[in-house]
C-alpha cells in the first residue's frame, strides 16, 4: 500500500526547461534532478487566456496511475511535483519512461500516419478507430502487442478517461548511434558521452533541429532496433474522475447516486467503434465479442486486485504527504467520496459484462 501513496517532491532548484514537443493544453515543462535523471511536470489544464481551467486535473493523473497500479496494469507512476516559481506550482511529476541514451518513445500518431499518410487527426477524428489502430499494427508487424492497447482500452473503461488520442499511447524501442569516423564502430565511451550531452541538452529544450546537428557534427547515424519494440505503460490518463466538475456540482452529485450513474454512462471513449464514438463500456463489450479472451484476461486480474477497502485507502490518502503549506491543494471530502463512487461502479459495471 505504502507504494500507491504518492510521493512529494519539491523541484524548484531543479534545472528545467519548457515542453513544447507535445499538443495539449496543461503547462509541462522538464525537469532533471541533482542525478540529471529526465522528469516531467504537468500542471492541469489553461483556457486560452491563461486561466487555470480544471484546477484538479492532475490529482485526475496522480489517482489514475495509483489506482491502475493496484488493479495490475502497467502504469507510468506520477507523485507530486512542487516548484514555487512556476504559475501552476503543483503538478504530477514521472520520472521519463526511456532511458535516454539507449530508447526512444515512438507516438501512436507516427504509426497510423506510417499506414496511411493522408491521415489527419483532427480532421479524420470518425477515421479514429480500433480497426484502424490495429490495421496500422498490422502494417508495422507490431499487432503481437495488440493485447497491450486492449488493455489501455479497459483502464480507460475503468477510470472514464475520454482523452486517449494518438499521442497519449505509443511504443518504446531501442536504439544504437553509429559513428561513420570509427569505421561504423559502436560510438567509443569518450564519443559517446559527449554526444549524448549535446543530444540531452537538445532534448531538454525540445530543439529537433540540434539533435541532428549534434548528430551530423559527429557524422553520426541512428540504427532503430524495431524487433525491441514494447507497448509503452500506460500514460497521460487525467481527463476522468469528474475533473471537470466544480464544488458545488461534486456536492450535488454526492448527495444522489443516480447523479453519479448518469455521469458514467454517458462518458464515451476517444477511440472510436466502426466511425461511431461509443461508450467505454459499449467498446470494451465489443472488443469482448471480438477478442474474447484477451479481454477475459484482463478482466480476471481486476477482479482478483479488486478491493474496494484499497481503492478507499488510495483516495484517502492521496493528498496525504502534502506539507502544510500545501493545504490549499488538498482535495475536499466531498470530492474524495464522489471519486471512490465512480470507481466503485465503473468497475463493477465493467465486471458485470
Amino acid at each position: 500500500m505504502e507504494k500507491l501513496i504518492p510521493s512529494f517532491k519539491d523541484i524548484t532548484l531543479w534545472q528545467k526547461q519548457n515542453f513544447v514537443n507535445t499538443g495539449g493544453t496543461r503547462a509541462k515543462f522538464v525537469a532533471l534532478n541533482e542525478k540529471e535523471e529526465i522528469y516531467y511536470f504537468k500542471g492541469s489544464k489553461e483556457a486560452p487566456d491563461g486561466s487555470i481551467r480544471y484546477p484538479l486535473e492532475f490529482w485526475s493523473e496522480i489517482i489514475s496511475s495509483k489506482i491502475g497500479q493496484s488493479l495490475g496494469f502497467e502504469m507510468l507512476d506520477y507523485n507530486i511535483g512542487y516548484d514555487s516559481n512556476h504559475i501552476q506550482k503543483i503538478g504530477c511529476l514521472s520520472k521519463s519512461m526511456i532511458i535516454e541514451k539507449h530508447e526512444r518513445l515512438t507516438e501512436g500518431i507516427t504509426y497510423l500516419k506510417g499506414y496511411s499518410p493522408n491521415y489527419d487527426p483532427v480532421k479524420d477524428k470518425k477515421d479514429y478507430t480500433f480497426k484502424f489502430i490495429n490495421d496500422a499494427l498490422i502494417h508495422h508487424k507490431i499487432n503481437i502487442h495488440l493485447p497491450f492497447l486492449i488493455d489501455t482500452i479497459i483502464f480507460d473503461c475503468v477510470i472514464g478517461n475520454s482523452d486517449r488520442h494518438q499521442e497519449n499511447w505509443g511504443f518504446i524501442r531501442k536504439y544504437i548511434e553509429i559513428s561513420l569516423n570509427e569505421k561504423s564502430q559502436p560510438l567509443s565511451k569518450k564519443v559517446e558521452t559527449n554526444l549524448f550531452t549535446k543530444v540531452k541538452n537538445a532534448f531538454v529544450n525540445k530543439r529537433k533541429q540540434e539533435v541532428e546537428n549534434a548528430r551530423k557534427s559527429n557524422n553520426v547515424i541512428r540504427l532503430n532496433f524495431n524487433n525491441t519494440s514494447r507497448f509503452s505503460p500506460i500514460y497521460d490518463s487525467g481527463c476522468c474522475l469528474a475533473r471537470e466538475k466544480n464544488n458545488a456540482e461534486i456536492l450535488e452529485m454526492n448527495k444522489d447516486i443516480q447523479i453519479i450513474e448518469r455521469y458514467i454512462n454517458k462518458g464515451k471513449s476517444e477511440i472510436h467503434w466502426e466511425g461511431k464514438k461509443i461508450t467505454h463500456f459499449e467498446l470494451v463489450e465489443n472488443l469482448l465479442n471480438n477478442y474474447g479472451e484477451i479481454v477475459n484476461n484482463r478482466l480476471k486480474v481486476i477482479k482478483s486486485n479488486f478491493k474496494i477497502d484499497e481503492i478507499e485507502a488510495i483516495i484517502f490518502y492521496i493528498d496525504s504527504q502534502l506539507p502544510d503549506f500545501c493545504n490549499e491543494y488538498k482535495i475536499t471530502p466531498e470530492r474524495k467520496d464522489v471519486i471512490i463512487k465512480i470507481l466503485n461502479l465503473r468497475i463493477e459495471k465493467l465486471l458485470s459484462l
